[in-house]
């Protein structure tokens, strides 16, 4: 929509703003890698299986610029929680 009109209304904790291309341009302009780098401090990614609006490769390139990653050993993967709640995982020892 934003991409056709040139802007959007957009609902954010039951405020509605109107968000331009101009913002959307700036915020893609915006080296993330750098910044999350120099934090070094552990850093939580999180991913929605199924979100399709933001891909799994941002994800990624976000845990493989973070300083600390915890190790595979350490990783614990949440499978994909069902509609009626979330799913528990054992948490990694």
């Amino acid at each position: 929509m934003i991409e056709r009109d040139g802007q959007a209304l957009v609902k954010l904790a039951g405020r509605e703003f109107t968000i331009r291309r101009s913002f959307i341009d700036d915020v893609s302009d915006q080296p993330q890698a750098e910044p999350i780098h120099a934090l070094r401090r552990s850093l939580l990614v999180l991913h929605a299986s199924g979100d399709n609006v933001v891909s799994i490769d941002n994800a990624r390139h976000l845990f493989e610029a973070a300083c600390t990653p915890i190790p595979s050993s350490r990783s614990t993967v949440l499978p994909t929680c069902s509609r009626g709640g979330p799913t528990r995982a054992t948490p990694p020892v």
